[in-house]
């Protein structure tokens, strides 16, 4: 199962409140298998789950998963950087053993 680092929860929440009050904002990771054989992972903030979704909720903070993403997800690790102007860098790596 993919695990938030405190980084990443901060990040998330921070990015998915919405003043207008959308009560299940927050990261959508979602994927598309390239002709290589190779899994290309896109993040946008989304506000609400895909039908067929994996939920991940940490302290507030959202991680959609759609069913192609989360096999490449498992046992991966969400990390974030704050960068200038409000963005943010997320980076995925393999869980410690």
């Amino acid at each position: 199962m993919l695990v938030l680092t405190n980084n990443a929860v901060s990040a998330i929440r921070g990015l998915s409140q919405d003043p207008v009050g959308i009560e299940h904002a927050g990261l959508r990771i979602s994927s598309a298998a390239d002709t290589n054989g190779t899994t290309d992972l896109t993040a946008a903030i989304s506000s609400g789950p895909e039908p067929d979704d994996e939920v991940v909720e940490i302290d507030g903070a959202r991680v959609y998963v759609s069913p192609l993403a989360a096999p490449a997800l498992e046992d991966m690790v969400l990390d974030a950087e704050p960068l200038e102007h409000g963005e943010v860098r997320f980076e995925l790596m393999p869980q410690s053993i």
